[in-house]
């Protein structure tokens, strides 16, 4: 498992200053202050639209892993209690204990997982087809 540079994360308010085309996401952790998380291009202008969206999405991230780990736990705890007590837990608390699982597990599996898993899944829809060896074999 990796582990990524702590929050909190922050877009650069200087954004505007460097080149309105870009957006940076900084670290304002006390070990990493001010480190470059990612830089984005956003074509037009970038504090106006999607890329600047984007950005956010991703300075919200550990805040995101932090919130996911916390609802695994607690939506566990609630399965458990309910299980004692003679109760089916809702679908929809599982659904979403699932779906708050499977964005954690990809948050933090290594970059030569996440190769493997997205080839398998290029394979599986006809996407990606392996070279061929000399011979045509």
């Amino acid at each position: 498992m990796i582990t990524h540079t702590p929050g909190p994360w922050e877009v650069s308010d200087e954004r505007e200053l460097e080149d309105p085309h870009f957006a940076t996401v900084i670290s304002w952790a006390p070990a990493t202050r001010g480190a470059m998380i990612a830089k984005l291009e956003g074509g037009s202008p970038f504090r106006d639209g999607e890329g600047l969206a984007n950005a956010g999405a991703i300075a919200a991230a550990p805040d995101l892993i932090e919130a996911c780990e916390l609802f695994t736990a607690a939506a566990h705890e609630v399965r458990d209690r309910l299980n004692d007590a003679g109760i089916a837990c809702p679908a929809s608390v599982a659904h979403a204990a699932e779906k708050a699982r499977l964005a954690l597990a990809k948050a933090k599996e290594s970059p030569d997982t996440r190769g493997r898993r997205q080839l398998v899944a290029w394979q599986a829809m006809g996407l990606y087809l392996p070279p061929t060896t000399k011979g045509g074999r």
